[in-house]
């Protein structure tokens, strides 16, 4: 392992936010600033590799289980395994320490960063839906002409309060990524070591934002954490979590209730409700919750029946009509969820391998020891329900790839404190 900064896991976090923009594409594939991100990585792993530990040797395991799958399953789907294989290598060859210090620094500038983005997207919902503001800045739809991600929803129309708003995404791929972002930033803000005098200012800032992407993603990603890291945590103490927060919270009733007198904040609650309930409903079958919770474990079930082992393999899936879409939404369907993604195409021991080397990484030591690494292994854990398997998800995968070390561990500080035992012992004689 070498020790690195944190302008490390920040290049990853800046490939996140600017995944939207291509800088050129082949065919249909768009190249952006995260591939070259990850080729680097890839690179400085194998010139400075000297060992293999337990997360490098699950990854290269899993990476001979993608070629292995391909080859049996007739050679198929070339460039899907290739982007896989670009997208998991770096796991393969690079695992670093960092100082505690530096993570917890890195974490301040990932929350300021996400901070600015919640204003921009706030800013960004009302200037899609007033014409005047429309007219004098441009400002509210950064978009590069013919170098735009191709695959992605930017945004999209919705009706509430009886008028048409475009969801705010600020930058990102889609409004759904951006949401996910706000929820482990808010996440960060409760649990994690943020400033208190501006913590109440910014959790509502960045509740406002979230409420603007109007998206179902992040509030399962807020839940679903906030559940897990209390009851798995030992070293987590709620009641001083309720205690430092509670403050924090009657400011967030506050607002709410002083804005349900200006705005009808039954119908914004109607809406979240209402996206949640695509899991439940059997007949809404095509939306986005529908897809990734229900249709595509019937499509896994059936993978796996086809054979336990290594799914449909490379050639893709073959479950769609049975369960009723068209074959159109196959990477809808699959996309989604990486490990349906895994499950269908490699099979109950490539979703076996993918799972070990999730809990490889899981921090070892305590929340307080780096509470934002601990969340974001949560958060990971979960957007695997969220988004695809490949590159995008693989950045914020490295954003937590490191051993965190204490400042007192490193050679730097010995180096000082040996320089500063000597000359007291010196002045002693």
């Amino acid at each position: 392992m070498i020790q690195t900064s944190f302008k490390i896991p920040l290049l990853f976090f800046i490939a996140i936010c600017l995944e939207a923009y291509a800088i050129f594409y082949i065919e249909s594939f768009s190249v952006t600033l995260g591939i070259f991100i990850l080729a680097m990585f890839s690179l400085r792993g194998l010139f400075t590799l000297k060992s293999l530990n337990k997360s490098n040797i699950i990854s290269f395991v899993l990476l001979f289980w993608f070629w292995f799958v391909y080859f049996i399953s007739g050679m198929q789907r070339f460039r899907s395994v290739l982007i896989y294989s670009l997208a998991l290598f770096p796991c393969c060859v690079n695992f670093n320490e960092i100082k505690s210090s530096d993570y917890k620094y890195f974490s301040n500038i990932f929350s300021n960063i996400m901070n600015a983005f919640s204003l921009y997207g706030i800013f960004q919902i009302f200037y899609r839906y007033s014409s005047t503001i429309k007219n004098i800045s441009g400002l509210g739809n950064l978009i590069i002409t013919n170098h735009m991600t191709l695959g992605y929803n930017w945004s999209n129309t919705i009706s509430l309060f009886g008028i048409y708003v475009e969801r705010s995404n600020a930058i990102f791929l889609e409004p759904s990524v951006f949401s996910q972002l706000i929820a482990i930033n808010i996440l960060h803000l409760v649990f994690g070591s943020y400033s208190k005098k501006s913590k109440i200012i910014w959790l509502i800032v960045n509740s406002i934002a979230y409420i603007c992407t109007f998206s179902g993603t992040g509030i399962l990603l807020l839940i679903s954490v906030a559940i897990c890291l209390p009851l798995l945590e030992k070293s987590i103490n709620i009641h001083e979590i309720i205690e430092k927060n509670f403050f924090l919270f009657i400011c967030i009733l506050t607002f709410i209730a002083i804005s349900s007198m200006f705005i009808n904040i039954g119908e914004i609650i109607h809406y979240f409700s209402f996206r949640l309930s695509e899991i439940f409903d059997s007949s809404r079958s095509l939306t986005s919750g529908a897809t990734r919770f229900r249709n595509s474990w019937v499509l896994l079930g059936d993978a796996l029946n086809n054979n336990i082992f290594y799914g449909y393999g490379t050639v893709g899936t073959r479950a769609l009509k049975s369960i009723g879409i068209s074959m159109s939404k196959e990477s809808w369907v699959t996309d989604g969820n990486a490990f349906i993604q895994l499950g269908s195409q490699y099979g109950i021991v490539g979703l076996g391998i993918y799972l070990a080397l999730l809990f490889s990484l899981k921090p070892k030591k305590g929340f307080q020891h780096n509470d934002f690494q601990q969340i974001m292994w949560y958060s990971i854990l979960v957007m695997n329900f969220l988004i695809g398997f490949g590159a995008f998800y693989f950045y914020f995968v490295y954003l937590m790839n490191f051993v965190i070390i204490d400042d007192q561990l490193t050679p730097d500080y010995t180096e000082n404190q040996n320089k500063h035992t000597h000359l007291c012992m010196g002045n002693k004689v």
